[in-house]
């Protein structure tokens, strides 16, 4: 009987370790805190767009977010055009996989117009797989419209 109960309790306290492991209950994974650590290479500049980081104190929700990330906007020299950028990294689960483009616009007011798309993108060495959708907003100084692209990424490759 002894031999019984020491055997359920060591599968349990492996299964716990393992699934403690698994969902980084005790801190990040070697693997995303390498993805952190890489964050500030991506570059301010990039031909043509010049980028800025967007604060937590200009963007009071990103103060929410506990996975790294970097929010930045970018602005063409040439047109003025502005686009915004973020990148997070973290497990695929809670705010990465449940907090997606087209949840968080929907939660900000916004509609989405017709259905989102798989777009490729890119030059040919590093073309990636994004998914494009387009929401609008309604309010009484005008008609909001965003073109969102997102992307996953597993760390093989862009």
């Amino acid at each position: 009987m002894a031999a019984r109960v020491l055997i359920v309790v060591g599968l349990l306290a492996v299964t716990g370790w393992l699934h403690g492991r698994w969902t980084d209950r005790w801190g990040p994974s070697g693997d995303v805190t390498a993805a952190a650590a890489a964050l500030p290479a991506v570059p301010l500049v990039l031909g043509e767009w010049e980028g800025r980081d967007i604060t937590r104190e200009e963007a009071p929700a990103l103060s929410r977010a506990a996975s790294p990330q970097i929010v930045r906007r970018y602005v063409n020299r040439t047109t003025g055009a502005a686009v915004g950028l973020l990148v997070t990294c973290g497990r695929p689960s809670g705010m990465v996989i449940e907090h997606n483009p087209k949840e968080c616009y929907k939660q900000l007011g916004f509609e989405e117009v017709g259905e989102g798309r798989k777009v490729s993108a890119g030059p040919a060495d590093a073309r990636g797989d994004f998914y494009a959708h387009t929401f609008v907003k309604a309010a009484p100084t005008g008609t909001t419209r965003v073109r969102v692209l997102w992307a996953w990424g597993d760390g093989r490759g862009w």
